[in-house]
């Protein structure tokens, strides 16, 4: 009764009713928060890596591509998935820091106040997400080029500086720390995707060239001009061939994840260091699968003794040195 049309391929359309129950607590009011939403879809979808490329041309339009080695989309849905309330979360809707996620909203709402496209997805090969935004329409940070700094307090990592997009990926990827993001101009993002494929090509990568996930394909060129043409058709990326020379020859150096970018000053203003891994990032997908399991088992036995049961699978949040979980209950 959730559920007005099934899409195939995992994705449904959400009835009305179902898609308020998941109202989101964040809206799309300013380029910064498209940045956030992309990234929560990248996350939801699995992604290990998730580049993103940003510019801005003299007619104050902002271009982002964000590129992820995620799930995916199946072809016949990526035009859908603009639509209100399709979603592929039907059984398992996230509730972040941010609100609900998963009410097939999001990226309906990211079409109202830009021009999306999927330029290449592919399930099992990721996605690369182009998103054209006015800003005159749509406002973002008027300083795009300060670096936040991050402190060490008392009461953990604080972020400071403008409210930029930088910014807003430095805080995403502080709660989830063991995504690697990568935020730069196109042709800084076009050289990490360059030596990245050539790392994996030199370690025989047993995927054909038809199976590579997309994150792993721009080292096919062999030419400059192949390289420009290539980043523009599968990525959206526009390069000179002068720059796509200077990526080749790497001349232009691939820039490093945010975390590792970015460094963090201490209360007691001691020597800048970078950032240290976080503990509760060393505890891997499987770890977390045996504390849910064992999560569920011993609320299952308190939960008789109330005639009340879980909604939904527990929720793990890793944040710096704690890990905490959310449990939705509902009558048995």
């Amino acid at each position: 009764m959730r559920v007005e049309e099934d899409l195939g391929g995992g994705f449904v359309r959400l009835n009305i009713d179902e898609s308020q129950a998941r109202q989101a607590k964040h809206d799309i009011r300013c380029v910064e928060d498209i940045v956030l939403e992309a990234l929560r879809n990248s996350r939801d979808a699995k992604a290990k890596n998730i580049l993103i490329a940003s510019c801005k041309n003299e007619k104050k339009n902002r271009s982002l591509v964000i590129i992820d080695d995620g799930s995916g989309i199946p072809q016949n849905l990526q035009e859908k998935i603009f639509e209100p309330r399709v979603t592929s979360k039907l059984d398992k809707f996230i509730i972040d820091e941010y609100g609900v996620h998963g009410r097939g909203m999001a990226l309906y709402s990211i079409s109202m106040c830009s021009h999306p496209s999927i330029i290449n997805s592919h399930p099992g090969r990721g996605t690369v997400l182009m998103a054209t935004i006015d800003t005159a329409k749509l406002p973002e940070a008027s300083d795009q080029s300060s670096i936040p700094k991050l402190k060490q307090t008392k009461k953990g990592i604080e972020v400071q500086g403008p409210n930029n997009v930088l910014k807003s990926i430095l805080t995403f990827n502080l709660k989830y720390p063991d995504l690697q993001i990568y935020y730069g101009n196109p042709s800084q993002i076009a050289s990490v995707l360059y030596q990245r494929g050539i790392k994996e090509f030199d370690a025989s990568n047993p995927f054909t060239d038809s199976q590579k996930p997309y994150i792993d394909c721009l080292s096919l060129a062999i030419t400059p001009l192949e390289l420009t043409k290539i980043a523009k058709n599968q990525f959206g990326l526009e390069l000179s061939q002068r720059n796509s020379y200077r990526i080749i020859n790497k001349e232009i150096p691939p820039p490093e994840t945010i975390l590792s970018l970015i460094p963090i000053k201490t209360s007691s203003n001691t020597k800048n260091k970078n950032i240290s891994r976080s503990l509760s990032s060393y505890l891997s997908n499987e770890d977390l699968a045996q504390l849910d399991n064992a999560t569920i088992n011993v609320f299952n036995t308190i939960a008789e003794k109330y005639f009340i049961q879980l909604a939904e699978k527990p929720h793990f949040k890793r944040v710096g040195n704690t890990i905490s979980v959310t449990l939705l209950l509902e009558k048995a």
